[in-house]
C-alpha cells in the first residue's frame, strides 16, 4: 500500500478506501499533493499523535527511501512515542508511583497534624530564632579567624562549622522529641498534651540522649540511604550491605527519638524498640520508606539555603568582591540548617502518628490510610514476582549453543 493511503487510513481509521466518494478523493489529493520527506515527517507525527504503535512500526519499515540523518531523527520520534504509549511503559509506572507516594505522604501529614498539641508553633518560632542568633555569634567568630590570616584559619573555621552544624541538629532533635512524645501521647492514649511541658522534660531528663542522637542517626541516615540507593531490594536478608543496613538502623533511628521522650528510654534501646516493632506489622518498614516527610523538610531547606546563599552572595559582590563565594557558602550552610529547624515540628508529628499506629493499629483515632497503602503495597509487590517469575522463565526457556 502507498504511504499516502497508511497516512490516510491511520487518520480516518473508518474511512474506506475503496470507496470513490468526493470525500476519499478530496482527501487523497490533498496528501499526494505533499513532496514525499514531508508526507512521512507527516505520516510519523500524526501517527505519534494518534498513539497508534502499529501504523507507526509500518512507518519505520517504510524509511528506507529517507537519507540516513532523516531516518536516525525519525526512529527516535517514533520509538519515544511508542515507549509512551505503553499502557504499562517504566515512565508511566514511575508517574503514577510518584503521585500516590506524594498523596499518601500529603494525607498522611494532613491526619498527623490535625490536632496539634498546645505550644506548638511557640515552640518552632522559639527555636528559629535561638538559631539564628547563634548562627550570627559563630559567624563573627568566623569573621574574627579570617581577619587573623594565620595558617590556623581553615582548622578554626572547620571546628566552627562542625560546632554550628551539630549545635543546630541538638536543637532540632530538642524540638521532635518534645512534639513527637505529644503527638505520641494524644493518639496512643486520647491525652492532650502541652508540648511545652514535654520540652521541659526533655531538657532535664533526655538531653544526653539527644546530643548522642545527634552525632549518631544522621551517619546511619546517610549510610543506610546510600545503600537504598544503589540497591533496590534493601529489605533482603541476604549477607552484605543490605544486612548491615538492616542491622545498623537498629542502634539509631529518629523514629527512636518518640520513645526516648515517651518512655524515658536511651537512644539505642528506643530505636532498637520502635523498629522492631515496625517489622511486626507486615509491610510497614517499606511504608516508612516509603514516606517523603523527611524529603520534603530536607529539599526545603535546601530552598532556604540557596535563597540566603543567592541573597548574600549578591549582597557582598556588591559591597565587597573579596570574601563573596565564603560568605556564600556560609549564608547557604546557615540557611539549610535553620531550614531543618524550622521544619522539624512537622517532621515530629509524623513521627509520632507512625510509632503510636505501630503499637496499636486497631485505634479508632487512625483513619484507612495506613491500611489501605499496605494493601497496595502487597499487590503491587505481588506483581513484581509474578514478572521476575516470567522473565526468569522465559531466560530458562531459551535454548542455549555451544
Amino acid at each position: 500500500m502507498p504511504l499516502h493511503l497508511y497516512l490516510l487510513h491511520a487518520t480516518n481509521p473508518n474511512l474506506d478506501l475503496c470507496d470513490p466518494s468526493h470525500a476519499t478523493r478530496s482527501r487523497l489529493h490533498q496528501i499526494t499533493k505533499l513532496p514525499s520527506q514531508e508526507m512521512v515527517h507527516s505520516s510519523v507525527i500524526l501517527c505519534c499523535c494518534l498513539r497508534s504503535p502499529l501504523y507507526s512500526l509500518e512507518l519505520l519499515l517504510r524509511l528506507q527511501h529517507t537519507s540516513h540523518s532523516q531516518s536516525n531523527a525519525l526512529v527516535h520520534t517514533v520509538i519515544h512515542n511508542l515507549r509512551g504509549a505503553l499502557p504499562n511503559s517504566p515512565r508511566q509506572i514511575q508517574s503514577r508511583r510518584s503521585m500516590d507516594r506524594h498523596e499518601f505522604t500529603f494525607q498522611t501529614m494532613s491526619t498527623a497534624t490535625g490536632i496539634l498539641p498546645a505550644r506548638t508553633r511557640a515552640i518552632a518560632v522559639v527555636s528559629v530564632i535561638i538559631s539564628v542568633f547563634y548562627s550570627g555569634f559563630l559567624v563573627a567568630g568566623i569573621g574574627g579567624a579570617t581577619a587573623t590570616g594565620t595558617r590556623l584559619d581553615i582548622l578554626f573555621i572547620s571546628i566552627i562549622v562542625i560546632n554550628l552544624a551539630w549545635t543546630m541538629q541538638v536543637i532540632k532533635n530538642v524540638q521532635e522529641v518534645a512534639i513527637s512524645k505529644a503527638i505520641y501521647v494524644y493518639f496512643s492514649r486520647d491525652d492532650l498534651m502541652n508540648a511545652c511541658d514535654a520540652l521541659g522534660v526533655t531538657l532535664k531528663k533526655q538531653l544526653g540522649s539527644v546530643c548522642i542522637g545527634s552525632t549518631l542517626v544522621p551517619l546511619i541516615v546517610l549510610f543506610r540511604g546510600t545503600i537504598r540507593c544503589c540497591n533496590r531490594d534493601i529489605y533482603a536478608s541476604t549477607p552484605g550491605c543490605n544486612w548491615i543496613a538492616n542491622h545498623i538502623i537498629l542502634g539509631g533511628n529518629r523514629y527512636g527519638f518518640v520513645h526516648v521522650g515517651a518512655h524515658n528510654k536511651g537512644l539505642r534501646q528506643a530505636s532498637s524498640d520502635t523498629w522492631r516493632r515496625f517489622r511486626t506489622i507486615p509491610e510497614f518498614e517499606q511504608l516508612i520508606d516509603f514516606d517523603i516527610t523527611s524529603s520534603i523538610c530536607f529539599f526545603s531547606a535546601m530552598g532556604i539555603g540557596a535563597i540566603a546563599a543567592l541573597t548574600a552572595g549578591v549582597w557582598e559582590l556588591l559591597i565587597d568582591k573579596d570574601h563573596y563565594f565564603e560568605l556564600t557558602i556560609y549564608a547557604f550552610i546557615i540557611g539549610y540548617f535553620v531550614g531543618r529547624v524550622s521544619s522539624a515540628w512537622l517532621q515530629a508529628c509524623v513521627m509520632g502518628y507512625y510509632v503510636a499506629y505501630s503499637e496499636d493499629p486497631q485505634n479508632d483515632r487512625f483513619d484507612d490510610t495506613i491500611p489501605q497503602r499496605i494493601e497496595r503495597q502487597k499487590i503491587e509487590k505481588a506483581k513484581r514476582e509474578v514478572e521476575d517469575n516470567r522473565v526468569l522463565q522465559e531466560d530458562d526457556d531459551v535454548p542455549t549453543h555451544v
